[in-house]
């Protein structure tokens, strides 16, 4: 859906209790994967994602180094705990 007049119509005609909207946000998206070996020795991968699938896997990316970023996702990692996790966000542009 494109706009809030489509959210609305849509509505009108289904049990919109079975899906979760959200607003349409342009920009890149850039992903975070923070990945352990057995050791607990860790390394963050910033990735900016230049195409995706319409399934939304990223097909190719940029990785890159954001100090900013990685300093964001050590706060994360430390309220949750010894995990790989992997972190997407949007930049808008």
């Amino acid at each position: 859906m494109q706009n809030q007049e489509q959210v609305f119509n849509f509505g009108q005609y289904h049990d919109t209790s079975r899906y979760i909207v959200q607003p349409k946000i342009e920009g890149r998206i850039i992903t975070v994967d923070v990945v352990r070996d057995k050791n607990n020795h860790e390394i963050a991968v910033c990735r900016r994602e230049l195409l995706r699938t319409l399934n939304g896997a990223g097909t190719s990316v940029q990785v890159f180094k954001n100090e900013k970023l990685e300093k964001v996702i050590d706060q994360i990692k430390k309220k949750y705990g010894n995990k790989s996790i992997n972190i997407a966000n949007l930049k808008k542009e």
